[in-house]
């Protein structure tokens, strides 16, 4: 667990920031800091918040690391890794057009075949959605 004590003028700062910030993912932060920074239990400013405890010790730890830039900075260096396909993807969406593929386990087996990759269905669909990838109609 993450103890954190905020001295007389960042105590100060954390209101008036509270106070004055307009964006709500930015806001939750500072208040999750804030009271954490006055003794509060974890548990209890996540469930307030609406928010996993552990986003409230990452959140703490972003202030320790950060101070308030690093706490509202809401752009992340590395958003997750990235997909297996990527490559791909422009071979992928021409595939489904020259193949007339309809359906996704057709396009996962056909993946699997063609480079080595073995995806699940559900998030072959996700990632087709993202990528604006369209399968084929089926002939009525």
């Amino acid at each position: 667990m993450y103890h954190l004590y905020l001295m007389g003028g960042e105590e100060e700062e954390f209101k008036e920031r509270l106070r004055s910030e307009r964006d709500v993912k930015k806001w939750r932060r500072l208040q999750a800091v804030y009271l954490r920074g006055q003794r509060k239990s974890t548990q209890m400013i996540a469930e307030n918040l609406g928010v996993n405890r552990d986003t409230i010790t990452l959140w703490v730890k972003l202030y320790r690391s950060g101070g308030l830039e690093g706490l509202t900075n809401l752009k992340y260096e590395h958003q997750g890794r990235s997909s297996k396909l990527g490559v791909y993807q422009r071979e992928i969406d021409l595939l489904t057009d020259k193949e007339r593929i309809s359906t996704m386990s057709c396009l996962a087996k056909r993946i699997k075949e063609l480079y080595g990759v073995e995806v699940e269905e559900s998030w072959l669909s996700r990632w087709c959605k993202k990528n604006s990838i369209c399968l084929s109609r089926r002939p009525d």
